[in-house]
């Protein structure tokens, strides 16, 4: 069992290489925080087993990101090809990086590290509507998650 801050899962690979991070911040356009690649360091490929609560433009919705991606390989349900096929399929702009998705492939939480988010984690939760804000920093949005005990009890 591994920990990230009150966090607790367990992971599918090992820490990342520099020469992985490298390769995603080459495709992403922009550098990884420092917090991002600590959790990366604890939780690479882990499933994390939490919700959270947040706004879209129709209400209050829950969400539970649980699947994060790996950085070993380029294929499906690690960093570099979930961000290529993102940036297929729905137009993903540089400097936005899926770490998680839903369970059914189509909801997914983004890192968006352009300049005027100040890096910002958003929600894209369908091919056709824009990701909507969900947390102001990934610190933020890792503190709001609840486990399945805290919010079923």
């Amino acid at each position: 069992m591994s920990r990230y801050r009150h966090l607790e899962f367990s992971a599918d690979s090992p820490a990342p290489t520099d020469k992985q991070v490298a390769a995603i911040e080459s495709l992403l356009g922009a550098k990884l925080p420092v917090e991002f690649k600590g959790f990366l360091r604890a939780a690479n490929g882990a499933y994390l087993p939490y919700w959270l609560e947040f706004r879209t433009p129709s209400g209050v919705e829950w969400g539970c990101f649980c699947n994060t991606f790996s950085t070993f390989g380029d294929g499906d349900d690690t960093f570099l090809g979930e961000l290529a096929a993102l940036r297929r399929s729905r137009g993903l702009p540089p400097k936005l990086l899926p770490f998680a998705w839903a369970t059914g492939g189509v909801e997914y939480v983004l890192l968006d590290l352009r300049a005027e988010s100040h890096g910002a984690v958003l929600a894209s939760l369908s091919e056709e509507s824009p990701p909507v804000l969900i947390a102001n920093s990934f610190h933020e949005y890792i503190d709001r998650l609840i486990s399945d005990e805290d919010l079923f009890s």
